[in-house]
């Protein structure tokens, strides 16, 4: 290996130094802006118009349609005001030229990808295979079965025993993810640790990616992309636009402040030091079952991954997004597994909130605009969905009670225009494919609010404490 040498360098800059190519986002946050800005005028004149309707010409009282013309105003001064916000530090964050890494003196350091598997024996193989094709020149692997009930075990040690790799398959009884993960985080060696999921494939520049950014930035984690594989039907697309909506806005955002509340659990670069220091903050704490945790996952939340990103968070680390490292996942390819998933994401992470809030309210010093993130995060979880469901049952109200149906129709258009503009943005960031934007009319109108539906019954269930299964 030569000192200095260069991994790869798909651009080089005047002086010679290699970034990460990235599609300018300029364009897009100014038609996001420009079509935002127009939603709001729109919402003034249809406002004026569906109402007077619905007073000369409808059933309804006096109060509800008081009421409903209070709802659309703060809908759209609530859907204009997180747009706007939103995507300007996504752009700003989406904006940044990434060097690539450079080999140090030293050598690489070592980066231990973590695979935890249950029942994944059709996957398990495909999942080590794209890790050791991964472009960087220090890796250990490290498979854990968690008690696998069909082959899983078998194929990946089959497997393994076939080639002269450096990987480790090991079995524990099942126990779930996050000990699981503790388990491989004993087994690592590695300055770095790389989560992965066992249904999951990394690009072969995801790794460099992640150790760019988290040698420039010093962030305790850095975050990848996930994006869907197994793309073949329409519900799949839905997701993989789901996911790019998510990462492009929301995790962007985030990562101007170097606050990225949930670090995925199928790709995120943890530096060894920093889940060491987070530990003896946690134990220091002495929160509930300390003594029982023997690694930085913890198993009290349905989603290990924000819980340990955020505990981070709350220990005063750091924590970024590379969309350019990108991780391909298999998605829930039925609509009843699909509504588990997303049902068990929610309760998991409103479990990983309430966790990290009482542990900064103890220890708010260490980073003290985290109760901040940790709201807006609930706001998003909670009011957003309510706003977006009650939103559509007011909007069918409205046109079912007034001739007004023009106004209304015209006004929804306006604002499905500004959300194609932000799939536009959010797609541009994370090196998707653009059409995705074309689904837009499908996701608002049926998927997402289906998704929503999920998300309050989500969050009725875990106010009720209600019991909880993986299943």
């Amino acid at each position: 290996m030569l000192d200095g040498q260069v991994i790869s360098s798909p651009a080089v800059e005047a002086v010679g130094r290699p970034v990460h190519e990235r599609r300018s986002l300029t364009p897009l946050l100014l038609l996001g802006y420009f079509l935002t800005i127009g939603v709001g005028c729109a919402q003034v004149y249809f406002l004026v118009r569906a109402i007077t309707g619905v007073s000369e010409s409808s059933d309804l009282s006096y109060w509800q349609s008081v009421i409903i013309a209070f709802f659309f105003f703060f809908f759209s001064v609530f859907f204009i005001g997180r747009y706007l916000v939103t995507m300007l530090f996504a752009f700003l964050e989406g904006s940044k030229r990434v060097n690539e890494w450079v080999v140090p003196e030293t050598g690489a350091p070592l980066v231990s990808i973590i695979i935890p598997a249950y029942n994944e024996a059709d996957n398990i193989v495909p999942t080590i295979v794209s890790a050791l094709a991964v472009d960087y020149p220090a890796l250990e692997i490290i498979v854990i079965d968690d008690g696998s009930t069909d082959e899983t075990l078998q194929r990946a040690r089959d497997w393994v025993a076939g080639q002269s790799v450096n990987v480790q398959v090991v079995s524990q009884a099942n126990a779930g993810k996050a000990a699981a993960l503790n388990y491989g985080y004993r087994l690592a060696r590695g300055e770095y640790i790389l989560s992965m999921d066992a249904d999951s494939e990394l690009d072969e520049h995801s790794v460099k990616r992640l150790v760019a950014r988290i040698c420039e930035s010093g962030a305790a984690a850095v975050a990848g992309q996930v994006l869907i594989k197994n793309t073949r039907s329409m519900l799949s697309y839905l997701q993989q636009l789901e996911y790019v909506l998510m990462n492009g806005t929301g995790r962007l955002f985030q990562s101007f402040f170097s606050a990225v509340l949930v670090a995925p659990g199928p790709i995120t670069l943890f530096s060894r030091s920093a889940l060491e220091r987070t530990m003896e903050f946690r134990a220091t704490l002495g929160f509930p079952g300390a003594a029982l945790v023997s690694g930085p996952w913890e198993t009290s939340t349905f989603a290990e991954d924000a819980k340990l990103s955020m505990t981070m968070l709350a220990s005063g680390e750091n924590c970024v997004f590379e969309p350019s490292a990108v991780c391909l996942t298999q998605a829930p390819t039925g609509l009843s597994s699909l509504l588990n998933q997303r049902y068990r994401w929610i309760r998991g992470n409103l479990q990983a909130v309430k966790s990290t809030w009482a542990l900064w309210t103890r220890a708010s010093s260490r980073r003290p605009g985290l109760g901040l993130w940790l709201v807006w995060f609930i706001i998003e979880s909670l009011l957003w969905p309510l706003v977006d469901v009650f939103g559509a049952i007011v909007i069918v109200l409205v046109l079912a009670n007034t001739s007004a149906f023009n106004e209304g129709f015209l006004w929804y258009l306006a604002l499905m225009s500004a959300d194609v503009a932000a799939a536009l943005f959010a797609a541009t960031a994370c090196q998707a494919r653009r059409r995705l934007a074309l689904l837009v009319p499908f996701y608002r109108l049926g998927y997402g609010l289906v998704l929503e539906c999920v998300a309050l019954i989500s969050i009725i269930d875990e106010s009720r404490r209600s019991k909880m299964t993986w299943s």
